[in-house]
């Protein structure tokens, strides 16, 4: 357990420029959209499709396609939001599950497996250039966010092992995988990769 904590410690200080830009980014986030969190409200299909669709069909909505494809991460966010909250607070819930997912996204740019340079560049690449921030702090939009967990599953180091981390890897690709089109872009790449390696993991 102390070998465990001593390794996150030192993944920690090898990556603390990468925190601190994951930090500024969230900063940059809540600055340009507070709204979002403190005068909540449902944006697009966040109301039209994922609420009502849940309302109608419960869980069953979660495997029903959208506009030729599945969303799952939505539609999973929708579900559990209306068996844990009040319905005057789904829309905060909304919003600050895809602000969360949106910091997960960031944050796994400090992860050691992925060696890229100028990670903090690359997150506050996010936030700091010119857009409407529309994709932002709605679930309508979150296929746009988790693509590049695909593109970032694409670029890591396999865990070599760790059963617990490619346990994690397969459920991050399945869960993003149904949630958008782009796994049938990015399976080109996949494919690519374990090509070149030839690693069982990567399979």
């Amino acid at each position: 357990m102390s070998a465990t904590l001593a390794a996150l410690r030192s993944d920690f200080a090898r990556a603390r420029w990468t925190w601190a830009a994951v930090g500024i980014a969230a900063v940059v986030l809540l600055i340009r959209k507070s709204w979002a969190l403190t005068t909540p409200q449902l944006w697009a299909e966040d109301g039209s499709v994922h609420l009502l669709e849940n309302d109608q069909f419960g869980a069953a909505a979660i495997f029903h396609p959208y506009r030729g494809y599945l969303h799952l991460l939505p539609r999973l966010i929708a579900w559990l939001t209306s068996h844990v909250a009040d319905v005057a607070w789904w829309p905060l819930f909304y919003n600050g599950a895809a602000f969360l997912i949106l910091l997960a996204l960031l944050a796994r740019f400090a992860s050691p497996r992925l060696d890229l340079p100028c990670k903090p560049g690359l997150v506050l690449a996010f936030v700091l250039a010119a857009h409407s921030n529309e994709v932002f702090f709605n679930i309508t939009n979150l296929h746009w966010v988790t693509a590049f967990f695909l593109l970032q599953q694409v670029l890591i180091k396999p865990p070599k092992g760790d059963d617990l981390r490619l346990a994690l890897d397969l459920a991050l690709i399945a869960v993003v995988g149904l949630t958008g089109p782009f796994i049938v872009v990015f399976l080109p790449l996949f494919v690519w990769r374990w090509w070149r390696d030839r690693c069982g993991e990567n399979l």
